[in-house]
């Protein structure tokens, strides 16, 4: 899914989800999608559009965001710009 504003992320949507600006992935984060982007820190983001998935269960949201944030330092040599901390670390590989 794809939206330019928070209030079109339905109230319920739990999965994964990447705030982007441009083409550059900003933020990849896990959890309530809505209420996450409805933070007040998030509310100084310069961003174009939150993309995200849906996925039930704490489990499956954990290995996906972690997934997709060893993708992005795999490919650009960092975590997104406010990605500070990498949050949940897959196990099989610690």
């Amino acid at each position: 899914h794809r939206v330019s504003k928070v209030e079109d992320i339905p109230v319920q949507a739990s999965g994964v989800y990447r705030y982007m600006n441009k083409d550059e992935v900003i933020y990849i984060g896990r959890g309530m999608i809505r209420q996450r982007a409805s933070l007040p820190e998030r509310s100084e983001w310069e961003f174009d559009r939150i993309e995200y998935s849906l996925l039930d269960g704490e489990k499956a949201q954990m290995y996906w965001e972690d997934w997709w944030i060893d993708w992005h330092e795999k490919r650009y040599g960092k975590k997104p710009t406010h990605n500070r901390v990498r949050g949940f670390q897959r196990r099989s590989e610690s």
